[in-house]
């Protein structure tokens, strides 16, 4: 999970569990023309601190949504058990690996 409460499950559980919220003032952009000013920001994520070296170089530009999905995707993978760096043997076969992704 990457959202506003946290960038890991146990941080975002953690945070439901204390009844947090992930809103605040708006920092991406300035918002003071805006009638609304606040918003539900993913703060300090670094979407490539948990890629792999030989796979940084591929993603350090990614847009910002993709980032969050490269993150949530790594922890999902790890929580799998699956192994990185991946293999171009193709010991995992494609058939068995899936994406679900939401976004908003």
């Amino acid at each position: 999970m990457v959202t506003p409460l946290g960038h890991d499950v146990e941080t975002v559980w953690q945070n439901l569990l204390e009844c947090k919220s992930g809103i605040g003032k708006t920092t991406l952009f300035d918002a003071e023309t805006f009638p609304t000013q606040f918003s539900a920001e993913v703060r300090d994520f670094d979407h490539t601190a948990d890629i792999p070296a030989e796979y940084r170089e591929k993603h350090v530009n990614a847009g910002r949504n993709t980032g969050f999905m490269i993150g949530a995707a790594l922890q999902a993978w790890r929580e799998a058990g699956l192994p990185l760096p991946l293999s171009d043997d193709g010991d995992i076969p494609a058939e068995r690996v899936g994406v679900y992704l939401g976004a908003g």
